[in-house]
């Protein structure tokens, strides 16, 4: 999904907080309300719009409302709303803000919500209508209903979004509710829906104001973010491409520049190759359901990216373990060009591998079994053979891959291969390597195997 919509409620929220505060910052009678519109049009300047076709005040209980409400910005945004009403305090300050049929335009980006709450509002000084409009503004809770989102990344519709603690250097509490994604590219899937999506202690105000201000600095999140993904499905021509019941991920930063991610896919299916597909069938597998867990860490001093522990486990299949441990990896800056150099620094310092068989190998040895017109003990037995026959032609350690796989074959276990090098050697000169001069490379990387 794409960053940009995920944070389209929050935008729609900042809008209309500012559209808001320059409506009815503070009025017990009209001549206050007069003197708040004539503030906020002077701000806005000449290249600024801010209209109405009808308002209804209520001073004693410090509400009012806008009826058909047009905002332009100078810096090109547009807010308009059929109804927008606002409530303030004795203090005059902004509290609260609803409105029905809102559309907010900046760029590329639009969004439209069916109705919007803002509660609990509050800000430091006077709202202002420029670049930092938003950087004094806080807000408890927002909630949207019937949420569609464009931006370049695609169209994002969502039944209700719910965030909570919206501020600078706040972090904040969200859930979204059927979500309906269609990608603008296509490649991989047309639609993508989501059941839930809940997120715990992100910094909306900084992706919001990245979003409306792409030159605003990028900034680093301190604590913890949590986010939770339940019934995910993406489908292309209507036939489901992969799907996943749940996915959870942690992250955990105490300090700047280290970070310690760790996540879990549960009932994960895979449907995007049809060669796969019918592979898996020829095995007996209709499906694949695959269950997943990881645990990684980076650390930006020296692009330390230390992936401990990556497991997927498929059902009556086996269990895939993957470890790797990269150093010189260059943190994210969103800049393709300045990263692309830095990648070539990459070196691996350690990797490992390992497959435990939960009953594929059963049902790859009976396949081959059919096709051959063999018992299944013969074709295990054949299979073994084979791998030690090209294990006999081969040099180490290939021949101890291969022995150790025809172990395996014959005794159901688990194939391990680890890469220990004497010291980190670079990823791009080992991809050289790899096709001048295979054998040696292995003994650079300290390849070795074994069956358990």
């Amino acid at each position: 999904m794409n960053r940009k919509s995920i944070i389209a409620g929050a935008v729609l929220g900042v809008c209309l907080v500012g559209a808001g505060g320059y409506f009815y910052t503070q009025y017990q009678a009209k001549a206050a309300f007069d003197r708040a519109i004539v503030q906020a049009r002077a701000k806005l300047g000449p290249n600024g719009t801010f209209i109405y076709r009808a308002a209804e005040l209520e001073p004693f209980s410090h509400e009012g409302t806008l009826h058909d409400l047009l905002m332009k910005t100078p810096d090109g945004q547009i807010v308009t709303a059929h109804s927008l009403r606002v409530t303030t305090g004795w203090d005059g300050q902004l509290h609260s803000v609803s409105a029905d049929k809102v559309h907010v335009t900046k760029g590329v980006f639009s969004a439209d919500a069916g109705h919007m709450d803002i509660d609990g509002i509050s800000y430091s000084g006077e709202l202002d209508m420029g670049p930092h409009a938003i950087d004094s503004m806080r807000f408890d809770k927002m909630t949207v209903a019937s949420l569609s989102a464009t931006t370049p990344g695609g169209l994002i519709k969502t039944e209700r979004v719910s965030f909570s603690n919206f501020g600078m250097g706040r972090r904040g509490d969200g859930i979204w509710q059927n979500i309906d994604f269609i990608p603008a590219d296509k490649q991989s899937f047309d639609h993508m829906h989501l059941a839930q999506f809940h997120f715990a202690g992100v910094g909306a105000f900084e992706a919001v104001k990245k979003l409306l201000y792409p030159e605003t600095p990028s900034a680093q999140a301190i604590g913890t973010q949590d986010l939770d993904m339940v019934d995910v499905a993406a489908t292309r021509d209507g036939a489901q491409m992969w799907s996943i019941a749940q996915a959870t991920f942690h992250n955990d930063q105490g300090v700047p520049g280290q970070y310690h991610i760790t996540g879990q896919m549960r009932h994960f299916i895979d449907k995007s190759n049809p060669a796969t597909v019918q592979h898996m069938a020829a095995f007996g597998y209709d499906s694949m359901p695959f269950d997943g867990d990881f645990d990684m860490s980076y650390r930006t001093a020296g692009g330390v990216l230390d992936i401990t522990s990556f497991v997927m486990k498929g059902k009556d299949a086996g269990t895939i373990s993957f470890a790797v441990k990269l150093e010189g990896v260059p943190a994210v800056t969103g800049n393709a060009a300045q990263a692309l150099p830095l990648l070539l620094q990459v070196k691996l310092a350690s990797a490992s591998l390992s497959f435990a068989d939960g009953g594929f190998l059963q049902r790859a040895i009976d396949a081959r079994a059919k096709e051959t017109g063999t018992s299944a003990d013969a074709a295990r037995e054949a299979l073994a053979s084979e791998l030690e026959l090209r294990a006999s032609m081969s040099p180490p350690p290939f021949k101890d891959i291969q022995m150790a796989a025809a172990t395996v074959v014959r005794h159901p276990g688990t194939l391990e291969i680890d890469v220990n090098p004497p010291a980190p050697v670079l990823l791009m000169q080992a991809a050289l390597e790899a096709r001048i001069n295979p054998v040696a490379l292995t003994s650079q990387l300290g390849l070795s195997a074994k069956a358990k």
